[in-house]
């Protein structure tokens, strides 16, 4: 049985919202971090306080209505002592070599043996995705931004195992794993009783001390979530006396900065691979980035020899798409960080010098850059250890 679904990129995906965001008219301000709720001596919500994670600097911004919308965080940036809102549960990717494991340009819908719980196999160019888990948070205390989110190696074994009971001529083992990826999906609390009976759903509410909190959902309804809720901020806006007029909501029929009729790029003098990529992941804006790869030689190379991402999309990431970090681009913009074999190891190196450029870095701040996406990928392999794996 065959049935049609969407698949998309989803930290591109967030990206293209920031992005239109800042086109009509939002200041956007990346790695700052909202630490909790600035109040007034009434206990109302008048702003919040933020920290620049660049430079450490802490300090406050003043706002008529603040919109909580933390994800998985909301538990923690909220400091009311009303309890739980959220189940948080964890969700974990294996990626593998599409040479290793086939998709021929399909997604499979499959279920585990161990638990019945359906896991996907997803295609992804050159690699194939594995995934996911859905396991509870371990911890009894609501997760943090620095916490340890990532794969574990019981995670990798079941996803081993459901692979394997679905495909037992491939035996995969620990070493087929180039990447893993994990993330935490917002659930609602609610009485049910498995992380996949749990809803999907969400909720806007106005607490007494004015802050509105939308939380819970998931990716496939975000853009009504993001609708409604400023919709409920426009009501408190007028409701406090905001007198200019407001434009009806353009939402539903407002494509995505990389949303209109896709480039041109049969003439771009790139391999196939690469214009389906910058395509793909760009859409209409996709002739920007080829403007930048015929500007130098240059930039035209391949950061990795073996995919399909162009140095000039590191340029691109730093002028055009508010990438601050070697992070920023490998894990989040072109995502080396889940198809290299070596998960960008090798190119970080020239990824932090051209961003230096770019935004001025000094010695040392180059170097906090690679010392923490290097971290980063030493963390998500852990659970080799955890495995007993070996290999690289």
């Amino acid at each position: 049985m065959a049935y049609v679904d969407c698949q998309t990129d989803d930290a591109r995906l967030v990206l293209e919202n920031v992005l239109d965001a800042e086109a009509a008219g939002a200041v956007i301000a990346n790695h700052l971090r909202a630490e909790s709720p600035r109040r007034d001596r009434r206990g109302r919500v008048t702003g919040v306080v933020l920290t620049d994670t660049e430079t450490g600097a802490t300090f406050e911004a003043a706002a008529r209505v603040v919109l909580s919308a933390t994800g998985p965080f909301t538990d923690t940036f909220l400091t009311d002592g009303r309890g739980h809102r959220l189940r948080p549960t964890l969700g974990v990717h294996l990626v593998f070599d599409a040479a290793r494991v086939p998709h021929e340009g399909r997604a499979l819908v499959l279920r585990s043996p161990r638990d019945n719980r359906l896991f996907f196999v997803l295609p992804a160019a050159a690699r194939t995705v594995i995934g996911t888990t859905d396991t509870d948070w371990p911890s009894p205390r609501p997760p943090r931004i620095d916490d340890d989110i990532r794969a574990r190696g019981e995670d990798v074994a079941y996803l081993l195992e459901a692979a394997n009971h679905a495909f037992p001529s491939l035996s995969l083992t620990p070493d087929d794993v180039v990447s893993t990826y994990a993330a935490l999906r917002p659930l609602l609390a609610t009485n049910a009783h498995t992380p996949s009976e749990t809803s999907r759903e969400h909720e806007i509410a106005r607490a007494a001390d004015g802050l509105l909190v939308i939380a819970g959902g998931k990716l496939t309804t975000l853009r009504r979530m993001g609708e409604e809720a400023i919709d409920r901020v426009v009501e408190m806006l007028l409701a406090a006396g905001l007198e200019r007029p407001i434009a009806p909501c353009t939402t539903p029929d407002r494509p995505l900065p990389g949303g209109g009729p896709p480039a041109a790029l049969a003439d771009a003098g790139l391999p196939p691979d690469v214009t389906g990529r910058l395509s793909a992941a760009y859409g209409s804006r996709a002739d920007t980035v080829v403007a930048l790869a015929r500007s130098s030689p240059e930039l035209a190379h391949r950061i990795d020899p073996e995919l399909p991402y162009l140095r000039a999309e590191i340029v691109h990431a730093a002028r055009a798409e508010h990438a601050r970090e070697v992070a920023d681009v490998l894990r989040r913009r072109v995502p080396l960080y889940r198809d290299a074999r070596d998960q960008g190891l090798a190119a970080a190196e020239d990824v932090a010098t051209m961003l230096g450029r770019e935004l001025g870095w000094a010695p040392a701040r180059r170097e906090r850059s690679l010392v923490d996406y290097r971290a980063a990928v030493e963390r998500s392999r852990r659970w080799r250890a955890e495995l007993g794996a070996t290999g690289s």
